[in-house]
């Protein structure tokens, strides 16, 4: 190592003439000391960089500023280094605009975090940017707000917040509707010993248990080949109030929407009711086995003559009668206390069914009446055809006369037939 060594002082005197002598000249130059200052002593003990490097320890770097240290190249080995996660970025070599720093602010104080990278050439994953995962797996992940895509399996065991009616797909027309409704309530499902609750429509093709099976209303729009029954009951407790089959039973009873077989005896003895109730309007039928109505009820016969009933007055005027099927039983009273000023054939009307065409049903009789001859007269009557009148008629010499005002004065008649309709 050269070091050039000058002295502040210069002098002022000129040389002497003695050359071998140190001259004034000589003083006031340069003076150039060569050697090496060991590193005991503040030194390098070295002529070289390179030497001093290796003396000092430095490897191959030198120390510079440490708040600003550039290093191109080279190897730092066996160094521990510690830096600020601000004063530290990386750049990518080829453009270096491109960097990125990490930021330590989340980890707790006193706390120190490892990141471990794992044995593949990989990329990192980030919470704020959309990336795809592939053949990774997660265990016990927390997912928040996540669309899980159509994922080919899986199991899950606490799902919650899912629509099941709008977000599963490939079900069948009906069931994400019925999946959404309470066991129990109308429109759900039925599930496995779970209850089937009060749907309003169903098709049952195999019921079975031990339990009472409680039908209320009309059970549904099918019939079943075939059931067994042992002890069918109805809870409903609603009195019909119109023909209609959902409607047509009696308190306790069971609405029947078509037809009901009976195997051997129908035994209404045991019945606190035994009534069977027919539709207000007859449901006719051409079977001559079936019975398609029964009524009962009053009806008010009426006296004409020659079609009028001017001035007629009655101190009674009754009927009563019975339809089964197409036949009706009938009976009349009626108590003249004056036969008007009408005049012309005797007939009573008011039947309470018009008959059928073609028909002659003959009426049991009995009239008393004032005019003297026809008291000791057959009498006799018959049911008009398509009509719902009696025609009165006696008989003389054989044969058989309309009776007319002129056989009546206050008279009672008695009559009692049947005719179909």
């Amino acid at each position: 190592m050269a070091l050039t060594v000058s002295h502040p002082f210069v002098s002022a005197k000129p040389d002497g003439g003695d050359a071998s002598l140190i001259q004034p000249s000589n003083w006031n130059d340069n003076h150039s000391v060569t050697g090496t200052v060991d590193v005991a002593n503040g030194g390098t003990a070295a002529n070289n960089a390179a030497d001093a490097r290796t003396n000092l320890g430095l490897g191959t770097i030198s120390t510079q500023n440490s708040n600003n240290v550039s290093i191109t190249g080279g190897t730092i080995a066996g160094v521990a280094i510690t830096s600020l996660d601000s004063s530290t970025t990386f750049q990518d070599n080829a453009d270096p605009t491109k960097q990125m720093q990490f930021q330590l602010s989340g980890i707790s104080g006193g706390t120190t975090r490892t990141l471990t990278v794992p044995d593949a050439s990989t990329t990192l994953v980030g919470t704020d940017a959309t990336q795809t995962l592939t053949n990774k797996t997660l265990t016990s992940p927390t997912l928040t707000t996540p669309v899980l895509g159509t994922p080919t399996s899986g199991t899950l065991t606490n799902c919650t917040g899912l629509p099941i009616n709008t977000g599963v797909s490939g079900l069948g027309t009906g069931i994400a509707t019925a999946l959404a409704v309470n066991t129990g309530s109308a429109g759900a499902p039925v599930l496995f010993d779970g209850a089937l609750g009060t749907p309003s429509s169903g098709t049952v093709t195999n019921l079975t248990g031990t339990a009472s099976i409680n039908i209320n209303g009309t059970v549904g729009a099918t019939t079943p080949a075939a059931a067994t029954v042992t002890t069918l009951n109805s809870t409903d407790t609603t009195d019909a109030t119109s023909s209609t089959a959902a409607a047509a039973k009696t308190a306790g009873g069971m609405a029947v929407a078509k037809k009901l077989f009976v195997g051997t005896l129908l035994d209404l003895s045991t019945s606190t009711s035994g009534q069977i109730k027919f539709p207000a309007t007859q449901n006719a039928s051409a079977d001559a086995n079936t019975l398609d109505d029964y009524e009962e009820g009053n009806w008010t016969p009426v006296m004409t003559f020659g079609g009028g009933s001017t001035g007629i007055t009655y101190t009674s005027q009754s009927g009563r009668y019975v339809k089964i099927g197409r036949q009706v039983f009938f009976s009349a009273y009626v108590v003249m206390s004056s036969k008007g000023s009408s005049t012309g054939a005797a007939l009573i009307t008011g039947l309470p069914f018009t008959s059928e065409a073609n028909q002659l049903n003959s009426v049991n009789i009995r009239i008393n009446v004032v005019t003297s001859g026809v008291g000791d007269t057959m009498l006799q009557g018959f049911v008009t055809n398509s009509a719902s009148t009696i025609n009165l008629s006696k008989l003389s010499t054989g044969s058989a006369i309309q009776l007319t005002d002129a056989d009546f004065s206050t008279s009672s008649i008695v009559c009692s037939g049947f005719y179909n309709i």
